[in-house]
């Protein structure tokens, strides 16, 4: 709370200004460079592990590069990973502190320590039953010591496609099967997991639900002559999110909470700018990101529903962007708040500047003598904020800018500066303390005419300080 105070106070007089200049969020864009000149391109995965490292796998799944937010370097694969790595996960939905690199076993790896913990593999008794499956082509934890994953893709009879087994980990025991979706009717590149103990593989116009006990739901969306769902997500309150058309041309957004039985279609009054656009959606951190094709670039808050419309603010600086007109293949926040877009064409870090400061018009009328200059300010618990003049102090609650006077028994205090703090109910004005339950006032030392007086609270001992 004092380190917020001390920024008020220090950033007061720059508050106007400030102020105008961050009306409406700001962009910073910069293009991350990679060693050797090389570019890291078609890349989907990156993440940050708990130590604040962020890891980037891509460049046609051969290399793996990790970024500190200055600089990046690449990772010596001989030293970490396996020869034949197919693929590199991680959960999306709770703090997994493991990488999850799938070949014919899966290998789970840890990034703090830069090493295989462990190796997963099918139950011998699969293998021996199903000599047709040879590798595990995606792994993916959905909550802690379980792991689900995808079999190679199998031929049926000829002509008839090919299908796929879903199977499972649990506390590190051999994969097992759950049950199988066929070719014919799933989209290729499509599955996302829960935090719920819940699997769901993505098709052309349903998603199917699995579970430990096998497949579990099935979830349709309006047919159409040739339907498409380009992605899906989940977002932390459970809440899943698809980009759904029915003929490639009109694309829709749909939803479906955890307590709801089927999707229901986003209104256009609720959701996005370019919103019918072919478009892809990504989550994190309370925001559902919508990149439109053509493009556009819109993110809604989870929370608020508050939307905000970013196209133009990326074309003005496009000369920092070059690839926003590339094909989007994710979008990651940090734990900082910074943005990387992976495209087709590289990777892209945006920084929003959020408002910072929001403005109260304090100068009341008909304020002589500069009697109605703030001269200290204050804020408690519940983000009330204090602020005190020669006549006395008014209080505004800053979620709402609900604004009141404390009535108050104090003579007018003249000084050019006030001592103003909070604690624990009370409020110190100068030498006075106030209980703030009902504005009672006493006073603390009997001093004489002062230019300027600061108190402070020793909460270890209990003991207020004057000077």
């Amino acid at each position: 709370m004092l380190k917020r105070i001390c920024q008020l106070c220090c950033c007061w007089l720059l508050l106007l200004t400030i102020h105008v200049h961050a009306q409406n969020s700001s962009l910073h864009i910069e293009n991350i460079t990679f060693p050797q000149g090389f570019q890291v391109r078609s890349c989907e995965q990156i993440y940050q592990d708990t130590t604040g490292l962020i890891w980037i796998f891509g460049f046609g799944k051969n290399r793996v590069f990790t970024y500190n937010g200055i600089e990046v370097e690449e990772v010596n694969r001989s030293d970490h990973f396996p020869d034949e790595l197919l693929d590199l996960n991680w959960n999306h939905t709770y703090v997994d502190p493991y990488f999850y690199l799938t070949a014919d076993s899966v290998f789970v790896f840890s990034p703090s320590s830069k090493d295989i913990q462990y190796v997963l593999d099918y139950a011998p008794e699969i293998v021996a039953q199903y000599p047709e499956i040879k590798q595990i082509s995606r792994a993916w934890s959905s909550q802690e010591g379980v792991i689900w994953g995808f079999s190679n893709w199998i031929p049926k009879a000829k002509g008839t496609g090919q299908y796929r087994y879903v199977i499972r980990s649990e506390n590190h025991q051999p994969f097992q099967l759950i049950d199988t979706f066929h070719q014919e009717k799933t989209y290729f590149g499509a599955w996302i997991f829960t935090a719920n103990e819940r699997l769901l593989v993505r098709g052309k116009s349903r998603l199917l639900e699995f579970k430990k006990s096998g497949r579990t739901g099935e979830f349709f969306f309006p047919t159409g002559k040739d339907p498409i769902m380009p992605n899906v997500r989940i977002d932390e309150d459970q809440t899943i999110w698809a980009i759904y058309s029915k003929d490639h041309v009109q694309y829709d957004i749909y939803y479906k909470t955890e307590q709801s039985p089927n999707f229901v279609q986003l209104e256009e009054e609720n959701g996005f700018p370019q919103q019918g656009n072919n478009a892809r959606i990504y989550h994190r951190n309370h925001h559902l990101w919508h990149w439109g094709i053509p493009f556009s670039l819109s993110r809604k808050n989870t929370n608020s529903g508050k939307v905000e419309d970013l196209t133009a603010q990326i074309l003005a600086q496009q000369h920092n962007f070059p690839i926003y007109n590339s094909q989007l293949r994710n979008i990651f926040e940090d734990e900082g708040g910074v943005l990387f877009f992976l495209t087709d064409d590289g990777i892209s870090k945006v920084t929003i500047y959020d408002e910072l400061f929001e403005q109260f018009e304090v100068n009341k009328p008909n304020c002589p003598d500069g009697k109605c200059r703030i001269l200290g300010i204050a804020e408690d618990e519940a983000d009330h904020l204090y602020l005190s003049y020669q006549n006395g102090i008014e209080k505004i609650h800053l979620p709402t800018g609900e604004r009141s006077s404390l009535d108050l028994n104090i003579p007018p205090q003249t000084q050019k500066q006030h001592s103003l703090f909070h604690d624990n109910g009370f409020l110190y004005w100068n030498e006075y303390q106030i209980d703030l339950s009902n504005n009672s006032v006493k006073r603390l030392v009997d001093v004489d005419a002062y230019r300027q007086i600061l108190v402070r609270l020793d909460q270890r001992q209990q003991k207020i300080w004057l000077g």
